[in-house]
């Protein structure tokens, strides 16, 4: 299952690991693509147990991508995804989540920039010691 794979991620505690994989316990199967040209298209379809958990996953999502958009302004990063986020088309039907989301290329260069300049996870640098 999906959730398998929240548990290696990155930054991960045992609490937000276990939240997370929570989230997708519901997810029994996901399948997308990418069409790259002059606007990048990424599509994913995402298959939940119940129509109710479907629908619960995308609130999720989109809750997710408000919080992106009201933080924007704190983190470069946030502000590039909230910018591609603008795009994201989410729907259900019965219990299948379908996404998509169409970004410019001088949008992911810009998102892929500015992620190159802040890592996630990156940890501050020490300050210099006094002398």
């Amino acid at each position: 299952p999906v959730s398998e794979l929240t548990s290696g991620m990155p930054g991960s505690t045992a609490g937000t690991a276990g939240q997370t994989a929570q989230m997708f316990q519901s997810v029994t199967a996901a399948s997308g693509g990418m069409k790259l040209g002059a606007n990048v298209v990424i599509t994913a379809e995402v298959v939940a147990r119940s129509e109710k958990d479907a629908q619960s996953l995308a609130e999720v999502l989109r809750f997710l991508a408000a919080m992106l958009e009201a933080n924007k302004a704190k983190s470069p990063a946030a502000g590039q995804i909230s910018a591609l986020l603008s795009s994201l088309r989410l729907t259900t039907s019965t219990n299948v989540i379908h996404l998509s989301l169409t970004a410019s290329e001088s949008q992911v260069e810009a998102l892929l920039a500015v992620l190159q300049q802040h890592p996630a996870g990156a940890a501050a640098a020490p300050p210099p010691p006094a002398n």
